[in-house]
C-alpha cells in the first residue's frame, strides 16, 4: 500500500510555537487534523489562519451569484460580519522552515467553510471547502513558500 502525502505528514514531528488554539504536531496520535500549514521556505513564517463557517452548502439558489466573490473580498479586507455566521476560528502560527502546523486535531465543522491563510511575507490564499455531515472527513493543506502559497483540499 502506498503512503499518501497526508500519512507522511502525520508521521513527521513538527517543532512549532503556536498560540491561541489547540495543537497537534506529528506524533503517535492517530488524529488527522483538518487544517495543516506547511512552511516550505527557508525562513520562519508567521501565518494567520482564519476559518469561517459560512453556512449550509445548499441551497445555492438562495444566494446571489456573486456571494463567494463578495465573501472573499470581505475576508481579504477584514470586513466579514462574524455575527452573521455560526463561528469563526483564528490561529496565529509561527512555523519553522520545513515544519507543519496542525492547529486542530479534529473538527465538527459541516457545511460551507472559507479558509484563509495570510503569511508575513504578504501572500494570502483562500479556499472554499464543502464539509460533509461526517465530522473530520475533510482536510485543507496549505503550503507557504518564500514568495507564494498553495492549497490542497479533499477528503480522507
Amino acid at each position: 500500500m502506498d503512503a499518501s502525502r497526508r500519512d507522511l505528514l502525520a508521521a513527521v514531528p513538527a517543532a512549532v510555537a503556536i498560540t491561541g488554539c489547540s495543537f497537534v504536531s506529528g506524533s503517535e496520535s492517530e488524529d488527522r487534523p483538518p487544517y495543516v500549514v506547511e512552511n516550505e521556505s527557508g525562513e520562519p513564517r508567521n501565518v494567520d489562519l482564519q476559518v469561517w463557517k459560512v453556512g449550509r452548502v445548499a441551497p445555492f439558489d438562495e444566494r446571489p451569484d456573486s456571494f463567494r466573490e463578495e465573501f472573499e473580498a470581505a475576508a481579504a479586507d477584514g470586513s466579514v460580519d462574524d455575527s452573521a455566521f455560526e463561528w469563526t476560528d483564528g490561529y496565529d502560527l509561527t512555523i519553522e522552515p520545513g515544519a507543519a502546523a496542525k492547529p486542530l486535531a479534529s473538527s465538527s465543522a459541516t457545511g460551507l467553510l472559507y479558509v484563509q491563510a495570510s503569511a508575513d511575507h504578504g501572500e494570502r490564499i483562500g479556499v472554499w471547502v464543502e464539509a460533509g455531515d461526517s465530522p473530520g472527513d475533510f482536510f485543507v493543506d496549505i503550503s507557504v513558500y518564500g514568495s507564494g502559497a498553495s492549497a490542497t483540499t479533499g477528503e480522507y
